[in-house]
């Protein structure tokens, strides 16, 4: 008998009485005539034991698990000697398996003879499997103060050898076999014998460290609570939106990311701005709301382009956004026969900037800006993510300007752009880009003397920008007297000119060390309001010059 791989196409009838056909990677045990069984899955019906069985030859054998699975599967066949072989036996069993099936033998028939001598054949011999191990690390892990010469006994009872001074575990060869190969099993072991209600109930007793917090992470935690603090609602709005709705509102598309398969045409790519998302969500809550205010943190995706090379290169570029979508629900032409004209109009955009400010100041201490923005134009391929675009309406829009460095963009969506009734003002911010602006920021006491406050509406040139008549205003005023300005209103309309445009501006006097009088506050007043008259300005309701 020899054991060798069968030939293609050979076969080879089983004792089930299946004739099989062998394929080349299937073990067999053959003689000169051919495949006597499967190794290591069912014997051959050629060889069986039949009644007129005088003499027997005993062979025990020894089969790579992953050979047996192969074959098993090729065959369509499971036995109780696949199943065992599969699980890996030890080698070391062969010569034990023929010495107990004599012993039983001759328990049925004692009269039985062993008429040869035991031929071993054991061409690859298994190294001893040895678990590095010590005391101290079953006490840890079993939570038990059991000591090494009791750990040492219960080894040496299942038929391991425990060498503490070594720190390691010599396994037996029945149990080396993908049973004890690691020190977790023989801590398992010690545990079983030991008993488990032995071991007294506590909580582990791990090392904990507090996990490092992200700075931006931190950062829109801050914006989150100083938002819903102000009336916003946050939002999530889905990745996946349509190019083409982008290209609509402006977007460079080019760059985008594309889905493979996107289960919608109109989805088929990942967000290049939160913008989209911010306008759809804005018109559905407004068929139900009269005033709507969210905003949403969230990443828009691009693919990179190497500077190098100019040419797109994955993964994809992604940003951190803070997207804040408002509409008040007034309606500025009705609302403006109710109340003073010059105090009205604008509004919106004013009191989503002043949330833009309280944002900015939790960063730095310096002051921003809403530029107009003067892009590249609607729709234009620009690699500028704050330019001018299509959603934007032409004359209520701006970058927001920090030290120089634009960090995001602030804008009235035009009407074509949108199905909500009412005006809705939306600001974007690369988070990133105003967190690299953090800097020191001034704080100081609270006073403890109130503030006055009083509003001038001054009439200006429409293509001013507020900024110069700010510079103006504070030039014209002690500094340690101003709390802060803030624009309450703009206006356009009869009875002003075409070119020309009100805004109201509210002031805040104060002092820390005492009450301003009545008399310096109308003081300041007076001489407010000869400097604007003198400065080329006037104040709403007076005739022009």
């Amino acid at each position: 008998l020899h054991v060798r791989l069968a030939k293609e196409g050979e076969g080879c009838k089983s004792l089930d009485g299946v004739d099989r056909v062998l394929s080349a990677g299937d073990v067999v045990v053959a003689d000169e005539r051919g495949p006597q069984c499967v190794g290591g899955i069912i014997g051959g019906e050629s060889s069986a034991i039949s009644d007129s069985t005088k003499r027997i030859i005993l062979e025990a054998a020894n089969w790579d698990p992953v050979v047996v699975r192969q074959t098993a599967k090729r065959q369509g066949v499971r036995t109780d000697a696949s199943n065992r072989f599969e699980k890996n036996q030890s080698p070391y069993l062969c010569p034990v398996g023929v010495q107990r099936f004599i012993e039983l033998l001759k328990r049925c028939d004692s009269q039985i003879e062993v008429g040869g001598a035991l031929v071993d054949t054991f061409p690859i011999v298994p190294s001893e499997v040895k678990v590095p191990v010590d005391g101290d690390y079953i006490r840890t892990r079993l939570g038990h103060p059991i000591s090494n010469g009791e750990i040492g006994q219960i080894l040496t009872n299942l038929g391991f050898v425990f060498d503490s001074s070594k720190r390691e575990v010599s396994v037996p060869y029945y149990r080396a076999t993908r049973d004890i190969s690691i020190a977790e099993d023989l801590i398992e072991e010690v545990g079983r014998i030991l008993g488990y209600a032995e071991i007294p109930e506590a909580a582990p007793k791990f090392p904990a460290t507090v996990t490092p917090f992200e700075k931006i992470r931190s950062f829109e935690n801050s914006i989150q609570d100083l938002l819903r603090g102000v009336g916003f609602s946050a939002v999530y709005a889905y990745s996946i939106v349509g190019s083409r709705r982008m290209q609509e509102l402006g977007y460079d598309v080019s760059r985008a990311v594309y889905l493979e398969n996107p289960l919608d045409v109109d989805e088929d790519s990942l967000r290049v701005s939160l913008v989209p998302g911010m306008i759809r969500l804005i018109e559905e809550n407004a068929r139900h709301e009269n005033q709507v205010a969210l905003f949403e943190l969230g990443r828009s995706y691009e693919l990179w382009r190497d500077p190098g090379t100019n040419r797109e290169t994955p993964p994809a570029h992604e940003r951190r956004l803070l997207c804040l979508g408002y509409m008040s629900g007034l309606d500025e032409q009705n609302y403006s026969q109710i109340s003073q004209p010059a105090t009205t109009a604008g509004g919106d955009f004013y009191a989503v900037a002043a949330s833009v400010a309280r944002i900015v100041r939790l960063v730095t201490g310096a002051r921003f800006e809403i530029l107009p923005n003067t892009g590249a134009g609607t729709g234009a391929s620009s690699d500028d993510p704050f330019a001018l675009r299509t959603w934007m309406h032409p004359h209520r829009q701006g970058r927001i300007v920090v030290d120089g460095k634009s960090i995001g963009v602030i804008a009235e969506v035009h009407p074509a752009m949108t199905d909500a009734k009412s005006r809705s003002v939306l600001v974007e911010i690369d988070l990133g880009e105003l967190l690299a602006l953090e800097g020191v920021r001034d704080y100081r006491e609270v006073s403890r003397y109130p503030d006055s406050f009083f509003e001038l509406s001054i009439v200006m040139p429409e293509r001013k920008p507020y900024r110069e008549l700010e510079q103006f205003l504070r030039s014209h005023i002690e500094q340690s007297n101003l709390r802060r300005l803030d624009v309450v209103a703009h206006y356009r309309g009869a009875p002003l000119k075409e070119d020309e445009k009100s805004v109201s501006v509210k002031f805040f006097l104060g002092r820390d060390d005492r009450t301003l009088a009545r008399e310096e506050l109308q003081s300041i007043q007076e001489s407010l309001i000869a400097a604007v008259r003198k400065g080329g300005f006037r104040l709403s309701g007076e005739a022009a010059a």
